[in-house]
């Protein structure tokens, strides 16, 4: 529980240790076992300190330089590891994927030439049109032993979700396709590249790649879930997306670098240009929010905020960086959310920003809903109502149907909800707020909407309006015998141990399918059997007993109560019967129209969670 670098003398020094205390009782409330967290300014770190155990068995302190795996954190290395490549003359942003590696390949929709399209700058900007995972490995896949390379070249097996630039679709098989492709470019291994050029030139002791290279290190914090199980990995190698482990000292040091513009103790790393090209939207779509090369740009938020957050099952880490006054933050811990948790691991770093701006006589502004609607805007006065309906797509995969019916607009994210005019936009429900935008006063159609949500980590949601995938009029219709055959409860796992679970039914010949974003059609391909896609272009494959939904594989559950009530006996802290996973198995159920096994499911949490409390 060492600290580094403490200074009370600066102006932060009443924060840093106001948050120390935060952090220590955060750890010793558990049950997250340990966390590191680093406070920087461009002249350096200011305060390294960490907090608790590396592990469930308290094997260990963390300290400044115990390595935690940061996730998704891991796309800004990946960015800064492509613009050195940029610096060394070894390729270009606007290169095309296939320049350097001619045998990729993917299937679409939308032509098989579609592929020779990606360049690096849609890959690096989430618009390339690839999907999420891939079909081997990512975060669906660590329950088997799979290499960095089968992941990314198991592509030729998936398919696009869009065309080309179509949308901002977050695809973690894209930064790893990156990773890939440096191999190439480099001559080298990925990890060996990045360590030569970025770990070197910032003195980085701990910096590793994957979960083979970082458990063997003592110094390690061992993910958890639920303060319960340690989680454990059968292979976690994407390099590209998810898979730096890095100590909290070494990790404060990009922080510096990216506040200086690309310089680290007087010294150009980066040159400040392509800096500035990694901080900035790249296609006029995006309108100064969303997303850079590798970087979140928080966009609607004031003063600006820069940086990358990152969570897997068991680690979380919050990275960000405020140019305008000068400081960057970094919180890692070995547990990322849990059952009943009030507030995440990720509030932690929101709650210390708020005072590092206090400490500078600033506050975080962001537009709140009923102001939003007031603001004076360049648009037409759309009194048909039914030239604003559509699909709309956009940060963090979200998607939302706008529908038109009798005059009035209606919100459908899964659930429908009236949208109700106010102002310059639209008032849900919630008391969230919903506006389009368009091109000009003459635009008869928008482009885009952005929604406000005050509780949302993004001050502003732009999602623009995109062609969804459309019923097939020559595809076959789903036979009885097959829709029978399909629907079910199908049992899923987020890297091989956090319970997850797909559903599928047929009504009227239509098959459904339950995602992360809720229940959705699925329409069959014209000529491949148990091909269906998505509205939003994310496959659905049904192989045998397997359903995968977005290349995330479900076996199929024949009988969930049976298991439950034997593991009660067996472990009963078993994974599976969290309330979470029990509350998903009932719902399923229910949905399926199964509804006494979802009432004997209910009944088992109910006995099962009113005995822990």
């Amino acid at each position: 529980m060492t600290n580094q670098g403490l200074n009370s003398s600066n102006v932060y020094g009443k924060v840093i240790q106001r948050f120390r205390r935060r952090m220590k009782r955060y750890v010793d409330a558990g049950p997250t076992p340990g966390a590191a967290a680093s406070i920087v300014t461009s002249d350096g770190p200011l305060w390294s300190e960490g907090f608790g155990y590396n592990d469930l068995a308290k094997s260990g302190e963390v300290d400044a330089k115990t390595i935690f795996q940061i996730g998704s954190t891991t796309k800004l290395f990946t960015g800064l590891s492509f613009m050195l490549a940029v610096q060394d003359e070894l390729v270009t942003l606007d290169d095309r994927l296939i320049d350097h590696w001619p045998e990729f390949r993917i299937h679409s929709r939308h032509g098989e030439k579609e592929r020779e399209k990606i360049t690096f700058r849609h890959l690096l900007s989430h618009r390339a049109g690839l999907p999420r995972e891939p079909r081997v490995g990512g975060n669906f896949g660590n329950d088997v032993l799979y290499t960095f390379e089968e992941a990314v070249e198991s592509l030729k097996d998936c398919w696009m979700i869009a065309p080309v630039n179509d949308r901002y679709y977050y695809s973690n098989i894209g930064f790893d396709t990156v990773a890939y492709a440096l191999q190439k470019i480099t001559g080298m291994d990925y990890p060996s590249w990045v360590k030569k050029k970025l770990g070197k030139s910032l003195s980085m002791e701990t910096l590793r790649y994957g979960s083979i290279e970082a458990l063997k290190e003592k110094n390690v914090a061992i993910g958890t879930e639920n303060g319960i199980h340690h989680c454990e990995f059968a292979a976690s190698v994407d390099y590209g997306c998810g898979d730096v482990w890095i100590g909290n000292a070494d990790l404060a040091k990009i922080l510096v670098l990216m506040l200086n513009e690309g310089s680290y103790n007087r010294s150009e790393v980066l040159q400040r240009e392509l800096f500035h090209e990694m901080i900035s939207p790249h296609f006029t779509k995006d309108e100064g929010f969303n997303y850079g090369l590798g970087v979140d740009i928080y966009g609607g938020f004031k003063p600006k905020i820069f940086g990358h957050g990152g969570g897997s099952i068991g680690y979380a880490s919050t990275f960000y960086w405020t140019p305008e006054y000068d400081f960057g933050v970094s919180v890692q811990t070995n547990m990322e959310s849990y059952e009943g948790a009030k507030k995440n691991p990720h509030t932690l770093g929101r709650e210390v920003r708020k005072l590092l701006l206090q400490a500078n006589g600033a506050t975080l502004n962001r537009p709140q809903p009923e102001e939003f609607l007031q603001e004076k805007i360049n648009a037409p006065i759309i009194e048909d109502f039914s030239r604003l309906a559509g699909f709309y797509a956009g940060l963090w995969n979200s998607r939302v149907f706008v529908r038109y019916r009798e005059g009035r607009l209606y919100w459908d994210a899964g659930r429908r909800t009236e949208m109700t005019p106010k102002g310059n936009g639209f008032l849900l429900k919630s008391g969230n707020a919903v506006r389009f935008n368009f091109k000009s006063k003459k635009s008869k159609h928008p482009f885009s909407l952005t929604y406000v949500n005050p509780n949302w980590p993004a001050a502003e949601l732009n999602l623009f309006k995109v062609q969804p995938v459309q019923p097939d009029t020559d595809a076959p219709a789903i036979k009885p015998n097959v829709a029978e055959r399909i629907s079910g409860i199908y049992k899923a796992t987020y890297y091989g141990i956090e319970a997850t679970f797909n559903l599928a039914k047929v009504e009227n010949g239509q098959l459904y399918v339950h995602t992360i974003y809720g229940m959705t059609p699925a329409y069959p391909h014209k000529s491949i059997e148990g091909l269906f896609f998505t509205p939003k272009g994310e496959t659905v494959t049904f192989e045998g007993n397997e359903l995968w939904i977005e290349n995330c594989k479900g076996v199929k559950w024949e009988d969930p109560v049976t298991e439950l009530r034997t593991l009660i006996k067996k472990d009963p802290n078993h994974r599976l019967l969290g309330k979470w996973p029990l509350n998903q198995i009932a719902t399923h159920l229910n949905q399926l129209g199964r509804k006494q096994e979802a009432r004997e499911v209910r009944t088992i949490k109910r006995k099962l969670h009113s005995k822990k409390k």
